[in-house]
């Protein structure tokens, strides 16, 4: 069985807009998890998996959208991981729809994947976000003897 995914400060980014979407989806998993846990029903499974869906797409796009605006290096690695869990996602709705059983096993892999790359790839870019904001070398000394 699958555990309750609690949300940690090491998730944030310092991003309000993509700290939230990722507070979202851990909440999204989560309430995933108690509806396949506590067997309340395929609809709401499928709801659920829906909205997991649709907030992942538009979260992923968003994100991309404002790394080209910082021109993060990383960026085509991190869309190549995103298309790869959208995918996973996308996936495992389907099936659902279909009336296949999805195994924790499942929910396992789409809340490993998040809590990595919220870890690593995301906090890599929240570094990279931080890093462009902070005045470079001679402006920043110019700034201090004006300012």
């Amino acid at each position: 069985m699958s555990t309750i995914l609690e949300w940690s400060p090491q998730f944030e980014l310092g991003l309000g807009t993509m700290d939230e979407q990722h507070h979202l989806q851990v909440e999204l998993i989560n309430a995933l998890r108690v509806c396949m846990g506590q067997c309340i029903g395929r609809e709401e499974l499928g709801q659920l998996l829906s909205s997991l869906e649709q907030h992942t797409e538009a979260h992923f796009l968003e994100e991309e959208q404002l790394m080209a605006q910082m021109r993060y290096p990383g960026l085509d690695e991190h869309r190549a991981n995103h298309q790869a869990f959208a995918r996973r996602v996308r996936d495992t709705h389907r099936r659902h729809r279909e009336g296949e059983l999805i195994e924790f096993s499942t929910l396992r892999l789409i809340q490993g994947w998040l809590v990595e790359h919220l870890e690593r790839a995301d906090r890599d870019f929240g570094h990279f976000a931080a890093d462009a904001e902070r005045p470079r070398g001679g402006i920043a000394r110019w700034l201090r003897r004006f300012g």
